[in-house]
């Protein structure tokens, strides 16, 4: 398992420089400290289109986070 982790690891920080802000997007919440969480991620995909995607450029949500200390507190709705 460790061994995953480093190989996603190793992937990731080579994918983000060259994706972030391309196609590959972080929406981030603040609370009213000024605290700021990643809370929801989000990739572009580029398909052939058709009847299901008209257009060729379609998002998928990868992930959405919420730390176990700041539950039901809007911060995922926020970013979504």
């Amino acid at each position: 398992m460790e061994e995953e982790k480093l190989l996603i690891y190793k992937q990731l920080k080579h994918y983000s420089p060259a994706h972030l802000k391309i196609d590959f997007f972080a929406a981030l919440s603040e609370n009213n400290n000024g605290e700021i969480f990643p809370v929801a991620f989000i990739v572009i995909l580029e398909r052939p289109v058709n009847t299901s995607f008209p257009t060729p450029k379609n998002g998928m949500v990868l992930n959405v986070l919420t730390y176990p200390e700041y539950p039901r507190m809007g911060y995922a709705t926020e970013a979504l």
